[in-house]
């Protein structure tokens, strides 16, 4: 808990700017924030170190979205490359929103 919190004070705009970045520049808690529909983790290497990076769903995928391009589960070896991949994915879920809606007409 922020000590400002703790002690019932207002932040001041600079401190909330400070909390931001701190947010923003961890890239595991960037990435969750910006795809909650994702479990974003990060595996172990044979020594218990950090590892690739990770994106499972939260949620099944029917058979035609998985035909269509749609992965359960991601990797990459960086995060800027997960970010990538992420992306697509929302791309590919667009098109397929976008057809389904077209059809459906």
């Amino acid at each position: 808990m922020c000590p400002a919190a703790r002690l019932r004070r207002p932040l001041r705009p600079a401190a909330m700017s400070r909390m931001q970045t701190a947010v923003t520049a961890d890239p595991m808690a960037a990435l969750t924030a910006t795809y909650p529909s994702w479990h974003i983790w990060r595996g172990l290497d044979t020594r218990g170190r950090d590892a690739d990076w990770y994106a499972t769903r939260r949620r099944r995928l029917t058979a035609a979205q998985a035909a269509a391009g749609l992965r359960l589960t991601l990797s990459a070896a960086a995060p800027d490359s997960l970010r990538g991949l992420l992306v697509q994915q929302q791309v590919i879920e667009e098109r397929l929103t976008l057809t389904a809606s077209a059809s459906a007409r």
